[in-house]
């Protein structure tokens, strides 16, 4: 055992100390865990900034999101906050081609009442 800090620390290290999932407290089998086994939970702290690893931290933040709203509890703020934020901009881009779509039909048909 290492004790950490001053002589008044009480803070000690155990050698045989098994890391632990900071969500759902289960145990972890080794340190290069990168997602939790039994929650799935992102545990590296550089989980969310490898872009294949970024997709399913995502995922965890949306599941927990989906899974308090079914204990009818309140929804994780963050979940809320990152469907806002990715949301619009799909919805943007979907109605600018909508918009496209139909200045093109509208032309053609135009068009088309011309030459008859």
């Amino acid at each position: 055992m290492e004790t950490i800090g001053e002589a008044g620390d009480v803070a000690e290290i155990d050698d045989e100390a098994v890391p632990l999932c900071v969500c759902c407290l289960g145990e972890l089998n080794h340190d290069q865990v990168v997602f939790c086994p039994h929650c799935f939970a992102p545990i590296d702290p550089l989980a969310d900034m490898v872009p294949f690893y970024h997709v399913f931290a995502g995922g965890w933040i949306l599941r927990r999101a989906i899974e308090r709203a079914r204990e009818h509890q309140k929804p994780i703020p963050i979940g809320l906050v990152l469907l806002s934020i990715l949301f619009p901009p799909l919805w943007l881009a979907v109605f600018a081609v909508l918009w496209k779509r139909s200045k093109k039909h509208n032309r053609s048909v135009s068009a088309a009442d011309r030459e008859s």
